[in-house]
């Protein structure tokens, strides 16, 4: 006779409980009142200050696809080996969004250099801006001032009052000017730029306008000297917009028998629309009947070429 024996071994665990430690097929609760619906729930219902507290000589935990998770190094962690409490994130693209609930608050894209807020932010402290202010990626021109349009979103513009733009600059000494040659006025000593050497550049001769408006030059050159043999000469004053000899003032000279006069002076005023970024600079050019240079400037006193410039409006 034959006996068949039947063993049925049975292991089926649905829930232990030790402590406050809950352990369910698919969820672990630690704590009081634990949610088995949730992977991992870690719960205090004494209101104590720290839930987790993770310690090891290089603290930190990671938050990697299931799909891939070699494929990404996400990571927040706090660093206690190589700097001294730094609490470092760590994205495989450089960008962080910060999310309420399903809505999407904030962003910073290290790849762009941006951060972009969905609210309007709020600064308790001093805010300090290392560059430039810009918006929509343009910073405007200088002495444009950020104006508001209501609902409309704020833009720079041109401002309405009177820039304190001017400068002033003299040259000693002489030069000569070859005939129909065009000489500008460089290396000057720049006696006052009211915007601290932002528009006028002494060694150049050259006045930037910094924005758009109505500008007044005035050009002197007090001493020219000649060869009193020259019966027909023509000396010209000029500036010169944007490289471009835009306004003259032309004098004639020449020996006048017995006196023999031989030195003239010569002024020029004028006013130009100029918009940001034009170049004003000045100078001379002379012809004659002899083909002669002639010399302009003097090494006295109070016979410098003077070179002025200020913004109407």
């Amino acid at each position: 006779m034959k006996t068949k024996i039947f063993i049925l071994l049975t292991s089926l665990t649905s829930h232990f409980l030790f402590g406050q430690v809950s352990i369910n097929p698919s969820s672990v609760g630690i704590g009081q009142n634990t949610l088995s619906s949730i992977p991992l729930h870690i719960r205090d219902d004494f209101g104590n200050s720290q839930l987790v507290n993770l310690k090891s000589s290089k603290s930190y935990f990671k938050i990697s696809q299931y799909s891939n998770p070699a494929g990404t190094s996400a990571t927040i962690y706090h660093d206690e080996v190589n700097f001294d409490n730094f609490l470092k994130f760590k994205s495989a693209n450089n960008v962080f969004t910060f999310y309420t609930l399903d809505q999407e608050q904030g962003r910073i894209d290290i790849n762009a250099n941006r951060m972009t807020l969905q609210k309007m932010p709020f600064f308790n402290g001093i805010l300090t801006i290392g560059g430039p202010v810009r918006f929509f990626n343009y910073a405007g021109l200088n002495g444009d001032l950020m104006a508001s349009l209501g609902n409309g979103t704020p833009a720079w513009s041109a401002s309405t009052a009177k820039q304190p733009v001017g400068f002033g600059a003299s040259k000693g000494g002489t030069i000569i000017v070859a005939p129909a040659t065009e000489v500008d006025f460089t290396n000057l000593i720049e006696e006052y730029d009211h915007e601290a050497g932002l528009n006028f550049f002494p060694v150049s001769g050259a006045f930037i306008a910094p924005s758009n408006g109505l500008y007044h030059f005035d050009l002197s050159v007090p001493y020219l000297e000649y060869p009193n043999t020259i019966t027909n000469g023509k000396a010209t004053l000029y500036i010169k917009k944007n490289n471009v000899i835009v306004d003259t003032m032309l004098k004639s000279f020449c020996g006048y028998g017995a006196n023999l006069q031989y030195s003239i002076g010569l002024q020029l005023s004028v006013t130009l629309k100029l918009v940001a970024g034009d170049s004003v600079k000045s100078g001379i050019i002379q012809t004659n009947n002899l083909g002669n240079n002639i010399t302009v400037g003097s090494i006295s006193n109070y016979q410098f070429i003077s070179f002025n410039g200020f913004k109407v409006y």
